[in-house]
């Protein structure tokens, strides 16, 4: 079969979306399938080139999305010309609004069946996009002509129909992560290996508001300096040098470290070697990926309780706290942290 997959974000970025989506292509080719995956071109496309080169599928780039509202339709040309050089059967739309937009727009044109996966992003409530009417219009829609609707979790599922009560069949495939890269034990890089040789807690994701990096900074200073966890955080993002700047202005050096990016190997054995991996979401999350990656590295998680992640953490690896309580996570890092034998019962 010959399945395009059509992503509004793709690697060498990272996320997870874009991880799920090279796993998906990675997996299809196991499987005897032919794949494509379609997605815009990145403003740093020169380098993009290089890295689309050594992946194992093609890659084709469009321009990026000038605007999602008007001139959408300008982009129908590039899944018809990419359409007549492979005949795709199946277009898998990785976001409701706006690469599943035109999924069901190039649909009325050519009968190839549409599925679409929500990673959450596009459907979070108070997404300034889905505030303005046209888009809110074409996203209902999109979700009430596609052929399937893929859930990655309960969230997703409930903004499907919170949008398109009556929208196309809901299929629900959670996300995955392969557990044997998690089993094996992987070296530390030099440049870690003396902030790893002491107990530590572990925060992996994207710097920004919404993964909660904030909570652990007005955590960890209620928790008296004897009794304060290590925490090491691995990501990058639009918050970078603003918590860096809060860090020190806080006086929290000696307990929490930007690492920067890690990836592949260098993620794994952080992982392995963490005490408790630490996922304080605000707001919204619909899938904790990183919750998966702890279990598959055999630690324990503390989490907040919103839907995308209470789906994944029961009591017996970790425990739900409620989102953007400082207080409730400095007692309960504290806690655990003075009380290892906790963290070991799980």
């Amino acid at each position: 079969m010959k399945i395009c997959l059509y992503t509004e974000t793709a690697l060498p970025k990272l996320g997870g979306q874009e991880m799920h989506v090279d796993a998906l292509a990675r997996e299809f080719l196991r499987q005897g399938h032919e794949v494509v995956v379609l997605a815009p071109r990145p403003k740093w496309f020169a380098a993009c080139r290089e890295y689309d080169a050594g992946l194992p599928y093609p890659v084709v780039r469009h321009p990026p999305f000038f605007s999602t509202r008007r001139g959408l339709w300008w982009y129908l040309g590039y899944l018809k010309r990419l359409w007549q050089r492979f005949p795709f059967e199946v277009l898998h739309c990785h976001s409701v609004y706006p690469t599943g937009y035109l999924g069901v727009l190039f649909r009325q044109r050519l009968p190839v069946p549409v599925v679409i996966t929500s990673h959450g992003g596009d459907l979070r409530p108070g997404s300034p996009r889905t505030k303005k009417p046209l888009i809110r219009q074409r996203v209902v829609q999109t979700l009430a002509s596609a052929t399937v609707l893929v859930s990655i979790s309960r969230f997703t599922r409930s903004r499907f129909r919170h949008f398109c009560p009556h929208c196309a069949p809901v299929v629900q495939v959670p996300n995955g992560v392969h557990w044997q890269e998690f089993a094996c034990p992987k070296a530390v890089p030099k440049q870690w290996q003396a902030l790893v040789s002491e107990p530590y807690f572990l925060f992996v994701g994207r710097l920004c508001r919404q993964k909660g990096l904030e909570v652990l900074l007005d955590a960890l200073p209620l928790i008296p300096p004897e009794h304060r966890p290590r925490v090491l955080v691995a990501g990058r993002g639009p918050m970078e040098a603003e918590l860096q700047a809060r860090i020190a202005h806080r006086g929290l050096q000696k307990w929490m470290k930007l690492l920067g990016l890690a990836w592949g190997e260098e993620k794994v054995a952080l992982y392995q070697r963490a005490a408790c991996v630490l996922v304080p979401s605000v707001g919204w999350e619909a899938f904790g990926l990183v919750v998966l990656e702890a279990m598959a590295a055999g630690v324990p998680v503390v989490a907040s309780e919103l839907p995308g992640l209470k789906d994944l953490v029961c009591e017996d690896l970790g425990w739900l706290l409620p989102p953007g309580d400082a207080e409730a996570w400095a007692q309960w890092l504290q806690r655990i942290w003075t009380q290892p034998q906790l963290l070991q019962q799980k």
